[in-house]
């Protein structure tokens, strides 16, 4: 996994009439911040892990809407973001 990657409790999705287990958060960019009347949005990822071959397989994907309190305390460390994120997907990270 990658420094933008992580683990989150595994959950079952169902999408397009398959099944699905997500076991990864991954937040690869961010978008839209303004002065005026926007804390901007991450893009997310939700993906599944194969640790034997080391690759990814997206799942489902959206985006997230920060608000200025997240931003404005985002410094070098992206945990925060990464909190926040799962908190509004309502998703456990481990």
């Amino acid at each position: 996994m990658n420094t933008n990657d992580r683990a989150i409790q595994p959950l079952n999705l169902w999408i397009n009439g398959q099944s699905s287990i997500a076991d990864v958060l991954t937040i690869d960019g961010y978008s839209g911040y303004n002065f005026v009347d926007s804390a901007g949005e991450v893009h997310y990822v939700l993906s599944s892990y194969d640790s034997a071959t080391d690759t990814k397989t997206s799942i489902i994907q959206g985006v997230v809407q920060l608000d200025y309190a997240i931003v404005e305390d985002w410094g070098s460390d992206d945990q925060p973001i990464f909190d926040f994120v799962a908190q509004q997907l309502n998703l456990t990270l481990i």
